[in-house]
């Protein structure tokens, strides 16, 4: 069943987590998403479900392979869709991070892989 956007940013963050600090506690997942411990303790909950993390009662989350190769594929998403909106089409670096963020939700996976054949092969930016 594909991942809700709110769970694919569980899953980003958990990475995130992980690579900064080897480790990730569902109390540092709820505060890098600004969100509540019950709210990210039922998403940790239904990432464990999907196959995607493990995780024991006030334990770690810890990605599993799966989990892994998924948030990957997703922060990968993320940081082409973030170069292209940089440096082809010129946002300011904080603006081309939010706009990132909706728009990996959305745009499909041709889409995105042709963004970063645009922003790898030099296109020139847009001067506005």
């Amino acid at each position: 069943m594909p991942l809700t956007r709110s769970l694919e940013e569980y899953l980003k963050a958990i990475y995130r987590i992980q690579l900064k600090s080897g480790r990730a506690r569902v109390k540092e997942v709820a505060e890098a998403l600004n969100v509540k411990l019950p709210s990210a303790s039922e998403a940790v909950k239904r990432l464990v479900k999907e196959g995607l993390v493990r995780h024991e009662s006030y334990g770690y989350v810890e990605l599993t392979e799966l989990g892994l190769r998924e948030a990957k594929r997703l922060e990968e998403r993320y940081r082409n869709i973030q170069c292209f909106l940089r440096d082809v089409l010129g946002l300011e670096p904080s603006l081309a991070d939010r706009e990132s963020c909706l728009l990996e939700h959305c745009l499909s996976s041709e889409t995105v892989k042709r963004l970063s054949m645009l922003s790898r092969h030099g296109v020139r930016r847009i001067n506005t």
